[in-house]
């Protein structure tokens, strides 16, 4: 839904629609998208000289650099409008409308971030990892944002218990 949402804005909100999609890519912070420049840009990853933990590495993969690809030099920020960072309000008035076409009540554009790191645990990477791609100092705060679906975690106590039982000589079937 949310990616038709941003492909119905495109036209007329495209700065805005390639930062949510980039948020969305990358799980970096709003300020860390709303003021990336270009000259932070290195490749597959964004040197961040300051975030909310200090400088940073900002990861981006190829779907996230495609999104980058489509946006032209206009500025020193990546995504602006008439030479200077798209503002928050410009990018929440554009997420009020995305909101209300999706049915998605108040989720605040802050949760793509708890999004993506969701994603990556059901993934399969591994806490730490996802630690790094958050720029996050301390595990325990990435806890918080990495919520394992309960598919994914009866798939697991399955696998898991499958093996153990085999280890220890009892049913394979119950």
């Amino acid at each position: 839904r949310l990616g038709a949402a941003l492909g119905s804005q495109d036209k007329d909100w495209k700065v805005a629609v390639a930062l949510i999609r980039f948020i969305a890519l990358t799980g970096c912070r709003l300020s860390e998208g709303r003021l990336l420049r270009w000259d932070h840009i290195e490749g597959a990853r964004a040197v961040l000289p300051d975030s909310k933990t200090g400088p940073r590495v900002l990861w981006v993969g190829r779907k996230a650099r495609t999104v980058l690809g489509s946006l032209p030099r206009v500025s020193d920020y990546v995504f602006s409008e008439r030479g200077k960072a798209i503002t928050q309000a410009r990018l929440y008035e554009l997420w009020r409308r995305i909101r209300a076409d999706c049915g998605f009540g108040q989720m605040r554009l802050h949760d793509l971030r708890h999004s993506f790191a969701s994603t990556a645990v059901n993934r399969g990477v591994g806490r730490r990892t996802i630690g790094g791609l958050l720029g996050h100092s301390d595990l325990s705060t990435t806890q918080g944002y990495a919520h394992r679906s309960e598919t994914a975690a009866r798939c697991a106590a399955d696998r898991v218990g499958k093996k153990l039982t085999s280890a220890l000589g009892g049913p394979s079937t119950v």
